[in-house]
């Protein structure tokens, strides 16, 4: 177990906690329990450059059939999960690990979902940079606040493609919608355990609440959704643009990865899968209702 002393070591090497925090991980019966449990105990001792913090593991004994609510951070049964253990627990924060420790999906003190976008923000604000963000992060933010069109330069969807904006840009830190950052002093890759230092490290910074200090994003709801489709990705495109052409404000088209449609308040990306026949339709506005019934309406246009 030298291996994970050594990468435990390492990671608490970049946290210096100001102030004593309350978190809870949920393993999703992973590998990241190995890390987690190794962590829970450097943790809870603090270092002479941070205080204390308590991390209460869950789900942590290792099963490769994921029994808990398998391995997806994302899926509604983890959500419910840790939401009411960090509240029973009230807990600071809480994080969910995907199967194999590279997703993290983050919630806060309520217990309620920070989006992943909201997390690349608030690490694009605090972290020095430059920072990359797919684009379903960087279209989210750019909606919420002009600073981020300047402050994240924008990849493409994927992780070639965020790995490679990564090293041109000589990036410190990298996000995607997936849950996946990625960090320059951890060789580019992604690491759920270094997302949770990095949030450890900035929010025991700051005196609020974590619901406070995400608040600021909760002026952006996105939607996404898969909508079949065995045609050629030209027909799709043919379609939106004659949809488009009968709209009567004008709108911004990008065709960097797949077709991204910026209507000012509201946008929409149509993507194709790159290992299934459907597309990936995302949207968002300061509404959920209004991103809902823009991502239904593109999917049944494409239908």
């Amino acid at each position: 177990m030298e291996h994970v002393e050594a990468y435990t070591d390492f990671l608490m090497s970049k946290a210096a906690p100001q102030r004593p925090l309350k978190v809870v991980a949920d393993c999703s019966n992973g590998p990241a329990s190995i890390v987690a449990a190794s962590l829970a105990r450097k943790l809870a001792v603090g270092s002479r450059v941070g205080q204390p913090v308590v991390l209460v593991p869950m789900n942590d004994a290792i099963d490769p059939d994921f029994p808990a609510h398998g391995p997806d951070p994302s899926d509604p049964r983890a959500m419910t999960a840790i939401g009411a253990k960090v509240v029973a627990e009230r807990a600071d924060f809480g994080v969910v690990f995907d199967g194999d420790g590279d997703r993290a999906v983050f919630v806060d003190e309520n217990g309620l979902p920070i989006p992943s976008y909201a997390v690349a923000g608030f690490l694009a604000e605090h972290l020095p940079g430059p920072h990359v963000a797919d684009t379903l992060v960087y279209q989210a933010l750019a909606h919420i606040d002009p600073f981020f069109r300047t402050a994240l330069t924008c990849s493409r969807v994927g992780r070639y493609y965020l790995n490679k904006a990564l090293r041109e840009n000589a990036a410190a830190v990298g996000a995607e919608f997936s849950g996946h950052y990625y960090f320059r002093d951890f060789f580019g890759a992604d690491s759920a355990e270094y997302a949770l230092m990095a949030m450890i490290d900035l929010i025991s910074r700051r005196p609020e609440p974590v619901s406070a200090l995400f608040s600021r994003y909760a002026c952006h709801s996105v939607v996404s959704i898969k909508a079949e489709f065995d045609k050629e990705l030209g027909a799709a495109i043919a379609a939106v643009k004659e949809r488009l052409s009968r709209l009567e404000k004008p709108v911004e088209a990008t065709y960097g990865d797949g077709l991204t449609l910026d209507f000012g308040d509201a946008w929409v990306n149509l993507r194709p899968s790159n290992t299934e026949p459907i597309l990936r339709i995302t949207a968002g506005a300061k509404d959920p209702i209004l991103a809902e019934g823009l991502a239904r309406e593109y999917a049944a246009l494409l239908a």
